[in-house]
């Protein structure tokens, strides 16, 4: 795989190879394993004050600079499907970015489910931890170095209105906590919404 990520602060370059296995342990039963590794090349533009003892006393300067990584990546996950649920338990490790744009590790280990319980009437749950943390270094007046936690519930309710016509209704609760605060490291999130999605009809 390759990804080209470009932002206002960095641009990142990720290459990687991934090998594995897909295993039919029952007719209901699977299994997927893939290992493999990733590099990773990024550039920085930081922006740095200089200051001078004559007016205007300041500028502003653009600098570059250029970090390379090498990681593990892997995507392990386990399927039981029948003729009314489909249920998942998997890991997985893979590179991510931050909201500034910064190439981030992150571990996750997830749970899905869904239940069909009625022609109409469907229920589902999903639950998610993950860890994200900085790839590279970080030094005090550059980009806050990342180190969190994330805890994520999300139950839904799946109706279907019509053929094309489906209503969906869940709650999430996240947990977060950052290791790189001092203070308030820890902290929930609680989110309810509805939704209706529809898609046109084949003409036949």
């Amino acid at each position: 795989f390759y990804a080209h990520y470009d932002s206002d602060v960095s641009t990142v370059d990720n290459v990687g190879l991934q090998g594995g296995w897909l295993f039919a342990l029952s007719e209901t039963l699977s299994l997927k394993a893939l290992l493999g590794a990733r590099y990773t090349k990024s550039v920085f533009t930081r922006v740095r004050a200089e200051f001078s003892p004559v007016p205007p006393f300041f500028a502003f300067r653009e600098i570059q600079e250029t970090q390379d990584d090498w990681s593990g990546t892997g995507d392990i996950r386990i399927e039981k499907r029948g003729e009314t649920y489909l249920a998942a338990l998997g890991c997985d490790r893979s590179l991510t970015y931050s909201s500034e744009g910064e190439p981030l590790d992150r571990d996750r280990f997830y749970f899905s489910s869904n239940k069909i319980l009625t022609e109409r009437l469907s229920i589902a749950f999903n639950g998610t931890l993950y860890f994200t943390e900085s790839t590279f270094a970080r030094t005090p007046g550059e980009i806050e170095r990342e180190d969190t936690r994330y805890f994520i519930l999300t139950p839904s309710l799946v109706y279907k209105i019509t053929e094309n016509k489906v209503l969906n209704m869940a709650y999430s609760y996240q947990n977060i906590f950052d290791k790189t605060r001092r203070d308030n490291q820890k902290y929930d999130r609680n989110r309810i919404w509805i939704g209706v999605s529809w898609a046109f009809p084949q003409k036949r």
